[in-house]
This record gives structure tokens, sequence and C-alpha cells, in this order.
């Protein structure tokens, strides 16, 4: 069966990160540093208002706690490293020569390094509503809680797919780190991972709410909360869109980039 090999591959990674499971598990248990820093900014921020666009102080540190264990779970930036690695030292060939698709390959990968962060974000998850369970907001309701989760996780395969593009500039330029962290920074600030995008002026947010980047983190959150403000038909529809896109695109360009591949260092 087609899909054993991938299977192996995930098993294999997940096995390989559980070599390293203390490290695993202190950065997610340091990630807490995140969250209390947006703690002391936003306790000073707010001082004595209530509420700050449509957030109370204790939503406004519990988007941060969603937004912090959605961003820990998405492990596919590994895949720009990884192929970059590859393609300068030669070792590509291998999927070139083998009956393997290299986005199943990365997809197989991420899904067995996410499936340890899981494990180990969730502890720390637990931990982090203990420390600040004064602060912590429960969901809406449960089904905005479980349309939350399906958003998340079609964030974070729109977040693999965009990585995997991203990794596929290696094939033109010898260091990635550039262009990598440009598309990290501009991700982050529009998936709303440093600040929630309601306080962005209506243009922009109305903007920002027609690209994918939009419902990988923010929309779950503000799901999770009620304080979505596109309809989840609407919403569900513009990420599948771009799923779309993004998949033809990567097919179209992974082939294109084969063109400049030399198999450097074999």
């Amino acid at each position: 069966m087609w899909w054993k090999k991938y299977t192996a591959v995930m098993k294999t990674s997940f096995k390989e990160t559980l070599a390293y499971r203390f490290d695993a598990l202190t950065a997610s248990l340091f990630s807490v540093m995140r969250i209390w820093l947006a703690w002391l900014l936003w306790k000073a921020i707010y001082g004595e208002k209530e509420i700050i666009a449509g957030y109370t102080f204790p939503m406004m540190l519990t988007y941060y706690l969603l937004i912090t264990f959605l961003s820990r779970l998405a492990r596919s930036e590994g895949i720009v490293w990884e192929t970059a690695e590859e393609v300068r030292s030669g070792t590509f060939n291998k999927y070139i020569v083998r009956p393997v698709s290299h986005f199943g390959y990365a997809l197989a990968r991420s899904a067995g390094k996410g499936s340890f962060s899981l494990l180990t974000d969730s502890l720390a998850f637990l931990l982090w509503i203990l420390i600040f369970r004064n602060s912590f907001v429960p969901p809406v309701g449960w089904p905005e809680g479980l349309q939350a989760a399906g958003f998340a996780a079609l964030g974070l395969f729109t977040t693999l797919q965009i990585h995997y593009l991203t990794a596929l500039i290696s094939f033109k330029t010898v260091d990635i780190a550039g262009p990598w962290f440009f598309i990290k920074n501009f991700m982050d600030f529009l998936t709303g991972a440093f600040i929630p995008l309601v306080l962005l002026p209506g243009v922009l947010q109305k903007a920002v709410s027609l690209t994918p980047f939009y419902y990988i983190l923010y929309y779950p959150a503000s799901l999770y909360l009620g304080q979505e403000t596109e309809k989840t038909g609407t919403a569900l529809a513009v990420i599948l869109f771009w799923n779309g896109v993004f998949w033809g695109l990567r097919r179209l360009q992974y082939r294109r980039m084969l063109r400049f591949y030399e198999g450097v260092g074999v």
C-alpha cells in the first residue's frame, strides 16, 4: 500500500523527536515566558480599561495562550531547513530516483513531529492554564470550540503548504535564511501571532480576511472566544480556496524548480 511508506516516515520522525524528549518538553514549558510577557504588556495597556476592541483582559490573555499553543504545534518549518540542506549537499536526489513524493515525505515528517508536540505542548498548555487560571476563559460554547479545533487543523495544513513553497526557494538560492525570516515575520504578523488582528484598521483587517493567513491562528482563537468577524461558511470557503491554490502552485513550482537542480555534492 502506497500510504505505508509515509506511515513509516511518520513513525521514524516521532521516534527521532522522542530521542530529544527532554529538550522538547523543556522548550514547551519555557514558552510560558511569551505568555508572561504578554501578561505584563497587556496589563499595562489595559490599566483601568475593562474592554479593548471587544476583548477583556482575561480574553486577551487567553488569546495569547491559544496562539502560543497553536504556534508550537506548527512544526513544519523544519521542511525549509532540511530541504535547503538536501539541495545544497545533493542528497535531494533520493526523492527523484525513488517512488516517493517529497511533499508526502515532508507531510509525514511534520505529522510525526507534530504528534509528539501535541503531547508535550498539551501538558504545557495545562500548566499555563494552572498558572494563569484567574485569567483563563473557557470556550464560549462547545460547538465553537469544536469549530475552532477544525479550523486550527486546517491552519496547520495551510502553514505546511506555505513552508513547503518557501523550501522550494532553496533550488534558486544558496542561503534560504533571508527569504525564510522575511516570510516567517510576515506570517507572524498577518496570522495574529503578534497582536489580535481586530486591532488593525478596518480596511486592513478586511483585506487580511481575504488571505489564508487570517484563518491560520487568529480565526480559530476568535471562534473559541466568540469574537469571530467572519461567518464560518465564508471562512471555510476562503481557506479551502487558498489551499487549492497552494496545492496547484506547489506542484507546478516543484516541477519547475527541478529543472534548476544539478545534484551538487553527489
